[in-house]
């Protein structure tokens, strides 16, 4: 909510016409959902702040698909059906590839990594890569010797069952993941949360 009056208080003299705010609820498979942050903040800032605001609605369960959701968000600013789809084809692939750069530079940086300490970083994107937030501490660690690894970065594996059946959250799905795969290369890990998350 901060971010958003930030950009609410800077939208005339910088000329912003619309503010993008997801609102993301449920994913494909059983048990996927995701923190009621991400329920709500956009019905919220709608609420309380005056801009224009643009979402998209991402809930498996009531049959809001990421495709249909991105393709009504897309009707939202042209009406060019084959358009909407040939740019969301796009940004889907743009998105694989560069996944798929940050993995290979990560596991890069670990292999050539002979003298520093790996320490695995813990945490939501939203936080670890949050000027305020995230990026002291990682500057903080590295001013320090550390190469960090960062644990939402990794292969997607599966192995997140042999430790909890229960967790439902997929970014604490996504983060235990990461742990599991990067366990036997790190010499530390940091877990790096905000109160009163429940990761």
């Amino acid at each position: 909510i901060g971010h958003v009056k930030d950009l609410v208080d800077r939208k005339e003299e910088e000329n912003i016409d619309y503010i993008f705010i997801p609102r993301i609820c449920s994913f494909k498979g059983k048990k996927k959902t995701i923190c009621v942050k991400f329920f709500a903040i956009f019905d919220i800032c709608k609420n309380i702040f005056d801009a224009n605001f643009l979402t998209l609605n991402i809930d498996y369960e009531k049959g809001n698909t990421y495709f249909k959701a991105f393709f009504n968000l897309g009707l939202k600013i042209t009406k060019n059906y084959s358009k909407i789809i040939r740019a969301y084809f796009e940004a889907k692939n743009k998105q694989k590839r560069y996944d798929e750069f940050k993995l290979k530079r990560q596991k890069n940086s670990i292999k050539l990594n002979k003298k520093r300490p790996n320490i695995l970083l813990v945490s939501h994107p939203y936080i670890e890569y949050d000027k305020y937030l995230g990026y002291p501490i990682v500057k903080y660690l590295e001013e320090l010797g550390a190469n960090i690894v960062y644990a939402n970065v990794n292969s997607k594996i599966k192995e997140y069952e042999e430790i909890s059946k229960s967790i439902y959250w997929k970014p604490s799905i996504n983060l235990i993941n990461g742990i599991k795969e990067y366990i036997n290369d790190i010499q530390g890990i940091i877990y790096l949360s905000v109160f009163p998350c429940r990761t």
